[in-house]
C-alpha cells in the first residue's frame, strides 16, 4: 500500500518508524525519522511531513489556503463518496476563490462564517463545515497554523440547526401531499417551459425523479400512448450515474393521455429546432439540459441533473408556500393519494407506480384498460387545471 512507504517496524523494540527521504529531511530540517507505538501514528506523521514539503513550507507557517487544502485532500484517502464530496466543495467554494487565496495564518472565524453562509443550501453547508472542521484540526495539530479558527465560528451551531430542520422536514413529509389545485399552482408557476414540461410528465406518469430524467425519445411511443421506463439517472455528490434500469430493476410501461402526448410532441419540436441551431448534440434524452455553469466544456443534449431538479423543486414549492414534499418524489405520493380518493383500486395504483404486488394483488392484477383509465384521469385533470 502507498501508506506503507517509508514506514517500517523495528525488530528489536517493536516500534514503528516513519522515515523521510533525504531531500525532504534537508528541506524541513529537524529529525529525519520518528518512532511511534503504532503504525497509523507513524503513517500520519510521515504524511504530514510530506505535506509540508509539498507546500514548500519548511519551518514557516504561511501560504495560501487552497494549497494546504489540496494537499490535505490528496494526503488523506477516504471512501469514493467522501473523496468526491470533498473535491466538489474544494473546486466550488475554495479553489481560485477569494477565501482560498487567503494566507492561512490570517484566516479568522468570521471568514469561515462568510464561507458557510454563502453556500446555497443546508446540505452543502453541512459538507463545507465537515471539510473545514477536519482540515483545520489537522493543520493545527501539526502546527501549520498558530490557532484553530473553526471552534470559534458558527459551523457547529449551524450544523445542529440544519440537523434539527432536516429532522422536522422528514417528520412532516411522511403524509404530506398536494391537492389538484396546489399541484396545478406549482406547475403553472414555472417559467422555464422545459422544466414545466418535466413536472407535467412526472405528475402524469407518476415516475420517480431519475426515471423522468431518463426518458428517451426511442422509448416514447406516441402511436400507442405509453412511455417505456428503462433508465434511472441518479446522482451521488458529483457523480451522475445511469443505472440502466428503473429502481424496481424491471422496465415497465407508463401510459399517458392526449394532453401529455401534445406536451411531449411540442417538446420534441422545440428540441429539434434547438438541436439544429447547436449543430452538436449528445443523446436522445427527452428533457435536455440547455445551459450549465460548470467550467468544463458543455455539449448540448445532456440530460438534466437530478440534484439540480430537486433543489429547483424545493425552492419553488417553498416560495409558493406549498406543503413540504421533499422533492419531486412527492409527486408520486400526490398521484397515489389523489387516485385512491378518486376510487381507483390499490392494485391499479401499485402497478401504475411500478410497486411490487402482494400475493393477493397478483391474483387480481389490473389489465391495460384499467391502467389507461388511471392515466387518462390524471391527464384530463391536469389539462383542465392548467388550461
Amino acid at each position: 500500500m502507498a501508506d506503507d512507504k517509508g514506514v517500517y517496524q523495528r525488530k528489536d523494540t517493536g516500534k514503528w518508524v516513519g522515515r523521510l527521504p533525504p531531500s525532504v529531511h534537508k528541506q524541513l530540517g529537524g529529525r529525519g525519522s520518528e518512532q511511534f507505538d503504532t503504525k497509523p501514528e507513524a503513517v500520519e506523521w510521515r504524511r504530514v511531513q510530506m505535506a509540508r514539503a509539498t507546500l514548500g513550507q519548511g519551518r514557516q507557517t504561511t501560504g495560501i489556503l487552497q494549497d494546504y487544502v489540496a494537499v490535505f485532500h490528496e494526503a488523506h484517502p477516504s471512501s469514493p463518496t467522501t473523496y468526491d464530496g470533498r473535491a466538489y466543495i474544494i473546486n466550488r467554494f475554495i479553489k481560485d476563490k477569494p477565501f482560498g487565496l487567503m494566507d492561512i495564518s490570517n484566516i479568522l472565524p468570521m471568514h469561515l462564517d462568510q464561507l458557510l453562509y454563502s453556500t446555497p443550501e443546508n446540505n452543502t453547508r453541512t459538507k463545507v463545515a465537515d471539510l473545514l472542521t477536519v482540515f483545520f484540526r489537522w493543520a493545527y495539530d501539526n502546527e501549520m497554523v498558530r490557532s484553530n479558527p473553526y471552534p470559534k465560528c458558527q459551523g457547529d451551531a449551524m450544523r445542529r440547526k440544519v440537523q434539527r430542520l432536516t429532522a422536522e422536514n422528514r417528520k412532516e413529509s411522511v403524509d404530506e401531499t398536494w391537492s389538484f389545485d396546489e399541484l396545478c399552482l406549482f406547475i403553472s408557476s414555472e417559467r422555464n417551459p422545459l422544466i414545466r414540461d418535466f413536472w407535467i410528465a412526472c405528475a402524469c406518469l407518476a415516475v420517480r425523479r431519475g426515471e423522468g430524467i431518463g426518458l428517451t425519445w426511442p422509448n416514447i411511443h406516441f402511436n400507442r400512448t405509453y412511455a417505456k421506463l428503462v433508465d434511472n439517472v441518479s446522482e451521488t455528490n458529483v457523480r451522475v450515474v445511469n443505472t440502466g434500469s428503473p429502481k424496481s430493476g424491471i422496465s415497465r410501461k407508463a401510459y399517458f393521455g392526449p394532453y401529455l402526448a401534445q406536451v411531449l410532441a411540442d417538446r420534441r419540436a422545440d428540441q429539434d429546432a434547438y438541436q439544429a441551431a447547436c449543430g452538436v448534440w449528445r443523446g436522445d434524452w427527452v428533457f435536455d439540459r440547455r445551459r450549465t455553469r460548470a467550467p468544463e466544456p458543455f455539449t448540448p443534449g445532456a440530460h438534466l441533473k437530478p440534484n439540480t431538479m430537486t433543489r429547483h423543486f424545493n425552492r419553488t414549492s417553498q416560495k409558493l408556500g406549498l406543503p413540504f414534499l421533499s422533492g419531486p418524489h412527492g409527486l408520486r405520493r400526490t398521484f397515489a393519494t389523489l387516485a385512491r380518493k378518486k376510487g381507483f383500486g390499490e392494485s391499479v395504483i401499485a402497478v401504475g407506480l411500478g410497486h411490487a404486488l402482494s400475493l393477493t394483488m397478483k391474483y387480481a392484477k389490473p389489465d391495460e384498460v384499467e391502467l389507461r383509465e388511471l392515466a387518462m384521469w390524471m391527464d384530463a385533470q391536469l389539462e383542465a387545471g392548467l388550461s
